[in-house]
């Protein structure tokens, strides 16, 4: 037996002594949530039901409701660990108990680690349960960080595809096409958010737990050895130790250019009083800067002025896609790294709906316009099949009426189904809206690192549907479910 604490809903954080059994016969230890075997290296969990109390570390435990508290909190109205930690050890217990016992019994007091720590555990044990799956972590004394790391990666190729809960929806709000009736209509739009990655362009490779001697890594392994390079893109020089450009006298201008400051004091207004800490400009951003450069051609002095750009941290991924149903349920995500560019967009699109019989009726699309000339070189693409009409707004407001091409191809107009009694029958804003929602984990997710960035985005987008889900149902638009046989049929066969 030994010290720890539990924290619950109803009564705060408790002192308890937590213990475990011991088999002499299979040599395996068990405790409240898994057991280990003395030859064993993993952390196997329970999968029968689903635990009251969740052990997230050696001595400190969190009640399974604590843990839901915590995420709905973030996914309704963008809670930090940080604020959902402060608003337990505040309103959730007696603080000024909790302080007395403090000083004689550690750990009463929530942490933004805890916090993470049960939101993440939570969510993949849950996942287990539904997917009738064991889940098994590694038993090292690695950081929790790098403990879930295997297992949120496992969920994240999990929900690619087809895989996602809520993919294979519909309802009354998102079908009622005559010409492929059963099979939802979409809207695909991007939302800047995004982590860091690696400074070469489109890079997928993630990049490095330890800082370089220059700071926090720019490249991935891959890349590494550009990490020692100047800052600036155009010279091939080895940076100077202690800094980030080499000797040269241009190339060490960028590094006090005059604006800076003012760029990074203006991005430091980004920071939300309760949210973690946004990076200012020195390390997340670029810098364009114009200084004259003398030559001398033929014995003449000539002046020009030339342009350079120097990179003094990360990069960050360009955008989010999502693949929203006009009734609100998300029914896809991916990370664009280099662009929003019309081939990623058709490539999101054949991850999202792998079959010809999985695609929706009509996809919107604020650059569908673009997208089709590009379909137009590839004949044999399933999205020929489909209608792609540009979203209403952007048709009205962000495409020039001298657009032909726009106007005959993907005008929404043009599609009688898509309007009755002078109305949208479908709204084509849904992804609009959805961005609106997500947009506001910038703060929260701006640092993570790639899986724990999926992850938690995938986790809060299957809460939103679910809650989404029972809306379509309480205002009788009778959602469902689709047949994954008939969806996937030409895959599964």
């Amino acid at each position: 037996m030994y010290k720890a604490t539990l924290f619950t809903r109803q009564e705060g954080p408790i002192p308890v002594f937590p213990w475990h059994f011991y088999c002499d016969g299979c040599k395996t230890t068990y405790h409240s949530n898994y057991y280990i075997h003395s030859n064993a290296l993993a952390r196997t969990y329970y999968h029968s039901v689903s635990p009251n109390v969740l052990h997230i570390s050696q001595r400190i435990f969190v009640e399974a409701t604590v843990c839901e508290l915590f995420s709905v909190m973030m996914t309704m109205s963008w809670t930090s660990a940080t604020n959902c930690a402060r608003i337990y050890n505040l309103a959730l217990g007696d603080y000024t108990r909790v302080r007395q016992n403090s000083t004689t019994w550690q750990g009463m007091q929530m942490e933004m680690e805890h916090v993470w720590n049960s939101f993440y555990l939570h969510a993949l044990i849950q996942h287990s349960l539904r997917s009738e799956t064991r889940l098994s972590l590694p038993n090292s004394d690695t950081h929790h960080s790098e403990r879930y790391a295997a297992a949120l990666e496992d969920r994240n190729y999990a929900y690619s595809s087809a895989g996602r809960p809520f993919w294979n929806h519909i309802c009354d709000a998102c079908s009622q096409t005559v010409d492929r009736e059963g099979v939802p209509t979409a809207v695909v739009d991007g939302v800047t958010i995004g982590h860091p990655c690696c400074a070469i362009h489109d890079c997928k490779e993630p990049l490095p737990t330890k800082n370089s001697r220059n700071g926090k890594p720019r490249y991935c392994e891959v890349h590494s050895e550009l990490e020692y390079k100047c800052a600036t893109t155009t010279c091939n020089s080895n940076a100077e130790e202690g800094h980030k450009t080499c000797a040269k006298a241009e190339c060490r201008r960028t590094t006090i250019a005059p604006f800076r400051g003012a760029v990074a004091e203006a991005m430091t207004m980004l920071n939300h009083p309760d949210q973690e800490p946004v990076d200012t400009l020195e390390d997340d951003e670029a810098v364009e800067i114009e200084t004259e450069v003398k030559e001398n051609c033929l014995g003449k002095n000539k002046t020009k002025t030339r342009k350079l750009k120097a990179r003094f941290g990360r990069s960050r991924t360009h955008n989010d896609e999502l693949c929203v149903y006009t009734c609100g349920i998300i029914a896809g995500r991916a990370v664009m790294y280099g662009s929003e560019a019309p081939n990623g967009v058709r490539t999101f699109l054949h991850n999202i709906f792998p079959t010809p019989e999985s695609l929706p009726s009509y996809i919107f699309h604020d650059n569908n316009c673009q997208l089709m000339k590009m379909l137009e070189g590839i004949p044999d693409d399933p999205l020929h099949s489909i209608a792609l009409p540009v979203d209403v707004f952007h048709f009205k407001c962000k495409h020039k009426e001298s657009d032909e091409y726009c106007a005959t191809h993907c005008n929404p107009a043009s599609y009688s189904e898509l309007m009755k009694d002078g109305k949208w029958t479908f709204n084509s804003s849904a992804a609009e809206q959805a961005n609106a929602w997500i947009g506001g984990f910038l703060a929260i997710v701006r640092e993570m690192r790639p899986e724990r960035y999926n992850f938690f985005l995938d986790e809060v987008i299957r809460r939103r549907n679910e809650w989404i889900f029972e809306e379509l149902e309480s205002k009788g638009l009778h959602p469902a479910f689709l047949d994954y046989r008939v969806l996937l049929g030409s895959i599964l066969d």
